[in-house]
């Protein structure tokens, strides 16, 4: 028998506003928004011989793993089991909408310590007082380091390499006062939360002491964040948009590590021996595939170095893409307007390429997400991130849309004439 889970939630992530789906630890998770009555939720259909306890797992990791990739609390309303979906109702609306909602990037640790990390993350940016907030941070850094003495030796180490404006800015202000700043941060923060016999306490009726810790909740989550990705191995969404390795993960399986590897170093290798490519499709994210960049023969024209030229072509040569793949910088370089060339060779099929081709500049131009597909696997090979023209846009979108329309009405008029 198949049961669903479902978890309402309360949240600050930007939500998808129609149902999505996300892979995780081999599960389907479903994203569903909220409407005026029912919370935002995720569901997970799971067999009742595994056990609800562990899909309950599987979803509660899978919104800590959100949680940090996002920066944003994902606070749990309520859970229910059932055989058929259902919802759970909701207080206010939710103020946070993303209608492109994507989920490129979701860690997805075995290591026990890592995934405590991630869930106490996520317990600290879901607790709505400072205090509980605070000490929810600073029990991540008790997952390294048992004794006071060393988690107070451990943030002192892990002070200058912290990067967080904000939390450099916190940690100027207390380094000004002249204290130990990882003494302090354990006494006046999580001693003065955590226990109430002795001195210091945080008292919840003290301004100054909620002033205090509310102040300090930058820095000591700077050394949570700092904690998970340097110590726990748990790349940050900033860290992995930085190395931006989905430029040329597709195209290094199909290479193969070994020759990647040595793409990487400059080592020598001869065109031949990259050979053969699939076919590719060169598509925008979320826009319907262009029907002429489906199906582009590939083959190997240079390789210098650690870069490696691809020309791709139609069956009839009216379509010609040229991408540059730099192992070194993990770069895939391509721009409609300047590496694709399109001619009309008077066919009803070469004319539809040239309405592509100014559709797919369009659309690369309006911040789109270029994609290169293996067409013959139907795989990712790899993509760039939002292009962000340097242009007058509204006009030059103008432009290309009028283009567009000319160029239709010419194929219409072609297709007349053949069979006329």
């Amino acid at each position: 028998m198949r049961v669903w889970l479902t978890i309402g939630l309360d949240t600050t992530v930007a939500w998808p506003t129609t149902e999505t789906t996300v892979e995780f630890e081999g599960h389907t998770i479903h994203l569903r928004p909220g409407t005026e009555t029912a919370a935002p939720c995720v569901d997970l259909q799971y067999e009742d011989s595994e056990g609800h306890v562990e899909a309950l797992g599987v979803l509660k990791r899978f919104m800590s793993s959100l949680a940090w990739v996002e920066g944003d609390y994902v606070r749990e309303v309520m859970s229910l089991g059932s055989g058929i979906r259902t919802s759970v109702g909701r207080g206010q609306p939710a103020q946070v909408l993303n209608p492109a909602f994507k989920a490129d990037y979701l860690p997805e640790p075995t290591d026990d310590r890592a995934r405590l990390a991630l869930a106490l993350f996520r317990e600290g940016l879901s607790v709505n007082l400072a205090q509980y907030q605070f000490l929810g941070f600073f029990k991540i850094l008790n997952i390294m380091n048992q004794t006071g003495k060393e988690q107070q030796n451990w943030i002192n180490n892990a002070l200058p390499q912290l990067t967080d404006h904000r939390g450099k800015k916190r940690l100027e202000e207390v380094q000004a006062q002249g204290v130990d700043v990882g003494e302090y941060l354990y006494e006046s923060g999580r001693c003065a939360v955590a226990h109430a016999f002795s001195q210091p306490v945080a008292d919840p009726d003290a301004p100054e002491d909620l002033k205090r810790l509310s102040s300090d909740l930058p820095l000591i989550r700077a050394l949570a964040e700092y904690a998970i990705e340097r110590e726990l191995g748990v790349k940050s969404k900033a860290t992995v948009e930085s190395e931006h390795l989905y430029e040329l993960a597709g195209f290094k399986e199909v290479i193969g590590p070994d020759h990647s590897a040595a793409l990487a170093a400059g080592a020598p290798i001869d065109n031949d021996d990259l050979a053969p490519f699939p076919r590719i499709a060169i598509r925008i994210r979320d826009i319907p595939p262009y029907r002429s960049f489906e199906s582009l023969q590939v083959r190997v024209q240079t390789v210098a170095g650690s870069v490696v030229e691809l020309l791709a072509n139609s069956e009839d040569n009216a379509v010609e893409a040229t991408f540059t793949l730099d192992f070194d910088n993990e770069t895939l370089d391509f721009h409609p307007h300047h590496h694709l060339l399109v001619r009309d060779i008077g066919t009803e099929e070469s004319l539809q390429a040239v309405i592509d081709a100014n559709q797919l500049l369009h659309d690369f131009l309006g911040n789109g997400e270029l994609e290169v597909w293996n067409a013959d696997a139907g795989a990712l090979l790899g993509r760039k991130d939002p292009h962000i023209p340097a242009i007058d846009l509204p006009r030059t979108l103008d432009g290309l849309t009028r283009t567009i329309e000319e160029l239709r009405a010419a194929l219409e008029q072609r297709q007349q004439e053949r069979d006329g």
